[in-house]
């Protein structure tokens, strides 16, 4: 079956969604940032409030359908192609070195694309024996949760961040580490 598509000044752009992928965003808001600085620099004052944001998104719309979505959106694919592979031919050490990354891509936002091969797993579990990410990914919050309630018991002066330390520490335990990781654990 053939992909939709849409014909812009004779240029084929296939109609696809970027939903749940993180990096054409990512590069995509540099993109329009990027644009935006310069536009603010070239348009005259009295066209700026009018031009700039308008000129800004369409370039950039423009851009992203045509190179960034499509080059990141495979970038995406490739990241959870690659764990999956190192899983599959990597078994336990392969599991070890995706739960010791595990925290770090979180950082990035990039765990959002694994949700493609967990629900590909997941459907395909007489084959696959089910999903690898999801235990490892627990693992990872509890570890960041415990790191944080470690803190909150450690920490004695800071009585901010020891009560950010207690609540994130138990969102983390419950699946949501990112209060964790950016309020307690890489602060300390």
């Amino acid at each position: 079956k053939a992909i939709p598509h849409w014909d812009v000044f004779g240029l084929h752009i296939n109609e696809v969604g970027y939903q749940g992928q993180v990096l054409p965003m990512l590069v995509a808001t540099y993109i329009l940032a990027t644009i935006e600085k310069w536009l603010r620099k070239v348009i005259p004052t009295v066209l700026d409030n009018l031009l700039t944001p308008l000129l800004s998104i369409f370039i950039t719309a423009f851009i992203t359908f045509l190179f960034v979505g499509p080059v990141t959106r495979q970038l995406g694919y490739w990241l959870s192609d690659g764990l999956t592979w190192l899983y599959e031919f990597g078994g336990a050490i392969g599991g070890l070195i995706f739960g010791l990354l595990y925290a770090p891509i979180v950082i990035t936002g990039m765990h959002h694309s694994f949700i493609a091969v967990e629900t590909t797993l997941i459907a395909d579990a007489t084959k696959t024996g089910g999903s690898f990410i999801f235990p490892i990914a627990t693992m990872s919050n509890i570890a960041q949760g415990g790191a944080a309630l470690a803190a909150f018991f450690i920490i004695k002066q800071n009585k901010k961040l020891k009560g950010v330390a207690s609540a994130a520490g138990i969102s983390a335990l419950l699946g949501i580490t990112e209060p964790a990781m950016f309020g307690v654990n890489l602060k300390l």
